[in-house]
């Protein structure tokens, strides 16, 4: 490791930042319930998350086609809002922030989720000042942040060799994949992690909190 600092961090939001995962979880076993769907455990639901959201809903049984699928966005949304206010930040990333804050990194939220729930969530949490942008969709279907983060890169002056994203997902080492930048993965979010990264070249983390000295100085694979 040398001392090549990153400059820019790309914060995925829901997993990473925030602890929803088992909120989700207690939403999507609604979701089924109430359309007399069998449930499924917290392990079949962090083996079957995926993006886009919609394959994610088909692979634990709940209905996709186009008329029921907006019904579905739209229950999912009022079950999570309902309950949003139990959601804590993960353990360990308020300090991780404030952190990489005093050394003059500069940290953005790119997220599949809807850009005025993370601003408002932002702002319950009081840690809106920490971040120079939200980088996300407009509406509610998680379809997925490579295309955003390929039209905010195409803007920028900036390196992808100093750039970082950390997430929960695949589909945060596919976005950083996609836009050449380097990518820590966190193993307390959405999805199982160890079994879908064996042989990948990505670090993955059990903690937030342990990942401070790779995002203060730039790592290689």
């Amino acid at each position: 490791m040398n001392k090549n600092r990153y400059t820019h961090v790309f914060w995925d939001w829901n997993g990473t930042i925030i602890d929803d995962m088992k909120i989700n979880f207690s939403v999507i076993n609604t979701l089924l319930s109430d359309r007399k769907r069998n449930t499924i455990s917290l392990t079949q639901y962090r083996q079957a998350f995926t993006f886009p959201i919609k394959e994610f809903y088909g692979r634990v049984g709940l209905p996709i086609n186009n008329e029921e699928y907006e019904k579905l966005v739209s229950d999912y949304w009022s079950l999570y809002k309902s309950k949003a206010k139990d959601i804590p930040l993960m353990t360990g990333v308020l300090e991780v922030l404030n952190m990489l804050e005093k050394n003059q990194i500069k940290q953005y939220v790119l997220s599949a989720s809807n850009k005025k729930m993370v601003f408002d969530q932002m702002s319950v949490y009081g840690i809106r000042e920490l971040f120079e942008d939200v980088i996300a969709p407009q509406d509610g279907y998680a379809l997925g942040k490579i295309e955003l983060a390929k039209q905010w890169m195409s803007k920028q002056n900036i390196s992808a060799s100093n750039i970082i994203m950390v997430g929960d997902t695949l589909h945060d080492f596919e976005t950083a994949e996609a836009i050449g930048i380097d990518c820590a993965l966190v193993d307390k979010g959405h999805q199982d992690l160890k079994k879908l990264y064996h042989g990948l070249n990505v670090r993955i983390y059990n903690s937030i909190d342990i990942l401070v000295n790779d995002l203060l100085y730039q790592y290689r694979h």
